[in-house]
């Protein structure tokens, strides 16, 4: 760039610079809309403690940061109508404000990018708490969404959305839900009490949902499963599901990871996998309803999972469940089967099952290899195998043994 061209460009920046105002509700506007509608690029709300009446609309904006100073609450009384909506904007920054009563949504953000939402609170919203459509790059950091008639948080078909250290409580459906999109990321985020799911990363109707991290979040006491996933190139780890009326976590979605997860009395299955190949690791499952990890479509890998106390079996891979790979699990005094095995061609190797109400290993599936596992104690029978030599076994240690 040339010194005159820099030059002009430094001038325009400081030119811009110089424009921007900090405009203040209600010392220098009545009210918020009209702040809104008089704000330009690089401009400043600043919004004094109050509660403030009405509907608000931020469309066509760029570069706008609308804060509260001190407790600023926005209340709305227009049926289907959202307190606070972003349409067609960018650069785009809420901080410190509560958006209460609203008889539709509490914030819509449309067809916007590089929003962010910080350190805001969104209550008893009659509608979603927050709801996003198309986009890209929205940021929620420090959120409380509470007493939602709908889902706490629902994104359909933005890319990019992320939350951090986010609360979601009380929505008479899901806690949150990413409905299509690529490259969200979940992290820190408490969902609970929720009428239905805990957290949904489902593919929708408007696109495919892949490429996305859910990392240290909590999904407690749900109507509905804790996680559940559909999607593709899915990493979720190091999350905990506790008390969910269904499944703790299931994933009928493509090529997904879920390690190191913690899985604590749910009334059906712990972890159910269907879908493509996905990968099991290193999960903890204490106490689950039903079996703790139910496998119901082939190829998975299920390595270092931990199932403590089923009320059903520890493990099961149904009947479709081939080619699956189980090494060195380890179940605990389930009250049926320890490892229940119905698909065929599986590779078990050096898992261990201790006090299963049923049989240890209760073999179904043919061509399978069974090599360096272990179950001791069961009030059945430590390997039960009813395929007639069906499956090669190699250095394992089985108390007690059945073959037909």
């Amino acid at each position: 760039m040339s010194t005159p061209s820099r030059a002009l460009l430094i001038l325009s920046l400081l030119a811009a610079a110089a424009r921007a105002d900090v405009l203040h509700v209600p010392k220098d506007f009545p009210d918020i809309q009209s702040a809104v509608d008089a704000a330009n690029q690089g401009d400043e709300i600043v919004i004094a403690a109050g509660t403030y009446e009405g509907v608000f609309l931020i469309e066509d904006k760029i570069d706008l940061h609308v804060r509260g100073q001190g407790q600023v609450k926005l209340t709305g009384s227009v049926a289907d109508t959202p307190n606070l909506r972003v349409n067609s904007s960018s650069d785009i920054v809420l901080e410190h404000l509560r958006v209460q009563s609203s008889e539709g949504d509490g914030i819509t953000i449309t067809g916007c990018e590089n929003v962010t939402v910080s350190h805001c609170r969104v209550e008893d919203s009659a509608g979603d708490g927050i709801s996003v459509s198309n986009g890209n790059h929205l940021a929620l950091d420090h959120v409380i969404v509470t007493g939602s008639g709908g889902n706490g948080l629902l994104s359909t078909g933005a890319d990019f959305v992320s939350l951090n250290h986010c609360t979601l409580a009380g929505s008479g459906q899901s806690g949150l839900v990413l409905d299509g999109g690529t490259g969200h990321v979940v992290d820190h985020i408490t969902v609970q009490d929720a009428g239905a799911n805990g957290i949904v990363i489902e593919d929708g109707s408007l696109s495919t949902v892949d490429s996305v991290v859910l990392s240290h979040s909590l999904a407690r006491d749900v109507g509905g499963v804790g996680i559940l996933l559909d999607g593709s190139d899915l990493l979720v780890e190091d999350n905990r599901v506790i008390d969910p009326a269904d499944r703790g976590l299931a994933s009928s979605g493509a090529n997904c990871v879920l390690q190191r997860n913690r899985i604590i009395g749910s009334l059906q299955a712990g972890i159910s996998l269907g879908g493509g190949a996905h990968q099991c690791l290193d999960n903890r499952v204490v106490k689950p309803g039903l079996a703790g990890v139910v496998v119901s479509s082939g190829g998975k890998l299920l390595q270092g999972n931990r199932v403590l106390k089923s009320l059903g079996q520890g493990i099961s891979v149904a009947a479709a469940g081939d080619s699956c790979t189980l090494i060195d699990n380890r179940v605990t005094h389930p009250a049926g089967d320890g490892i229940e095995v119905n698909g065929d061609d599986l590779q078990a190797l050096g898992n261990r099952v201790t006090g299963a109400g049923s049989d240890g290993f209760d073999v179904f599936g043919t061509g399978g290899v069974y090599a360096g596992n272990k179950a001791t104690g069961s009030a059945g029978f430590d390997l039960s195998d009813v395929t007639g030599n069906g499956n090669t076994y190699v250095d394992n240690h089985f108390g007690t043994t059945h073959f037909e």
